[in-house]
């Protein structure tokens, strides 16, 4: 157990490396919002043009974080073979992490990193903005050697900043004060540099019961020297210059779409006679037309800032290796299944690494908190996720008919892959083929995929 003194100086130890970090999070999560990415508009330009500035940026970054995200699910853990999740699926059940899940893989996609604290009776989420864990060795170590979290309590009139610091054997709650911000500049946003007063109260310290620091660590991708990627920093430049191609297509559909007139020989008269000439359909002056000539511009077209625009969204969507459709308002009309699935193939690829990388994470924190309410976990469980590819009701139906046809008892296993059933349905399924009540679920789906396959041939 660390002493006062210790405890203090720890906390400050760590808070300064966050603050390093943290300067590259933020402006991570300012591009992922919109904050930053705003063109640039020459000195002393009007308010219209800034406001049309402001109005250009077209967030592409939110969309590839969403793609990757919303296709990661857990919804079960068990051992291979087993078809009932293991006991401490019911601390999962307890804790709401099947809608929880979110909040730790929407942060590890974006910054690379996420956190978890598992305790006894509740898992704490902390994104890379609130948490900060050292190792001895990033690249081999499963635990840390400190963590320290952070939050904003608003239960009182003032917002203060509440912290906890963890070792490998309690738990330290800190008072960190109100924060004192020192500004700086960074990518033209004012930043502040967060300090803090530390407070601490030896008598609140508690042991968490664990054998290690209890912090488990999400990580999107890395290397052999444990540099941690996010899906966000490496589409920053692209994101830019998309939001800049749309500032020119906006420009010129404010300014340049419709045709602007000109004369040349008239004397032109005050800006308010200007004005109401300038809304009539038709003009007359007394003037010569040796002397007056009237004509118009040709209106610009925004096609061409379209077509860049396509062409620089397709590329992010090859970059981050995600479908075009998640990214792109353009319709693909017409593709078969398996079209969708050869386009999502890489998509897929990149998904299932993320899927190992993070279901690991899942597997430790699971293990951690049930060897905290002394449950036990087969070592050779594994999460289970929801299946995510582009596959047709009809294809899944006819592939479980053949595969059951060879071999009756794979149907318990093979009704995960229904599109469209959640894991009660499934377990409800199992249940009743133990019951012999289940004998006809084959011939219902087949009927159902005969239905589904008759009314689209119908629509077409």
């Amino acid at each position: 157990m660390l002493t006062p003194d210790e405890v203090v100086a720890t906390v400050r130890d760590l808070w300064k490396r966050h603050q390093i970090e943290l300067v590259e999070h933020e402006r991570v999560r300012d591009y992922l919002t919109g904050r930053l990415g705003i063109p640039d508009v020459p000195e002393g330009s009007g308010d219209e043009l800034k406001d049309i500035a402001r109005l250009s940026v077209k967030n592409v970054l939110r969309l590839v974080v969403d793609a990757f995200s919303q296709s990661l699910q857990v919804e079960g853990y068990r051992a291979p073979g087993e078809q009932d999740n293991t006991d401490v699926w019911a601390l999962w059940q307890r804790f709401r992490l099947d809608a929880r899940q979110g909040e730790v893989h929407r942060p590890a996609v974006a910054y690379g990193t996420n956190y978890a604290v598992g305790l006894k009776d509740e898992i704490r989420i902390r994104s890379p903005r609130q948490m900060y864990a050292v190792y001895a060795d990033p690249h081999m170590d499963l635990w840390p050697i400190f963590a320290l979290e952070h939050w904003l309590d608003f239960s009182g009139p003032k917002a203060l900043r509440k912290g906890a610091l963890y070792d490998e054997t309690h738990r330290y709650p800190v008072d960190l004060g109100n924060a004192g911000i020192r500004n700086m500049r960074i990518d033209g946003i004012e930043r502040g540099i967060q300090s803090v007063r530390i407070a601490y109260d030896e008598d609140a310290a508690t042991p968490h019961g664990a054998d290690n620091c209890p912090v488990v660590r999400w990580v999107n991708d890395r290397d052999a020297e444990d540099l941690v990627h996010g899906e966000v920093r490496p589409l920053i430049r692209d994101q830019k210059a998309i939001n800049a191609v749309n500032f020119d297509r906006l420009v010129v559909s404010r300014f340049g779409a419709f045709p602007q007139k000109y004369v040349i020989g008239w004397h032109a008269p005050d800006e308010g006679t200007l004005a109401r000439m300038s809304a009539m359909r038709m003009l007359s002056f007394d003037d010569s037309k040796d002397e007056v000539q009237v004509g118009d511009f040709t209106p610009a077209s925004v096609e061409p800032y379209n077509a860049i625009l396509e062409e620089m969204i397709a590329h992010v969507a090859t970059t981050a290796q995600i479908p075009l459709p998640s990214v792109s308002s353009g319709t693909i009309a017409n593709l078969a299944a398996d079209a969708l699935a050869m386009m999502e193939r890489p998509f897929e690829r990149k998904l299932e690494s993320k899927r190992q990388s993070f279901g690991e994470s899942w597997e430790q924190l699971l293990r951690l908190v049930a060897s905290l309410n002394n449950l036990e976990v087969p070592d050779n469980a594994e999460v289970v996720w929801a299946a995510s590819e582009s596959r047709s009701y009809a294809q899944v139906v006819d592939g479980i008919s053949k595969l059951t046809a060879a071999d009756p008892s794979l149907l318990p296993e093979l009704l995960q892959d229904i599109p469209g059933w959640g894991q009660q349905r499934v377990d409800s399924a199992r249940a009743a083929l133990r019951r012999g009540a289940g004998t006809g679920i084959l011939a219902t789906l087949q009927a159902a995929a005969q239905a589904q396959q008759g009314s689209t041939s119908a629509g077409a």
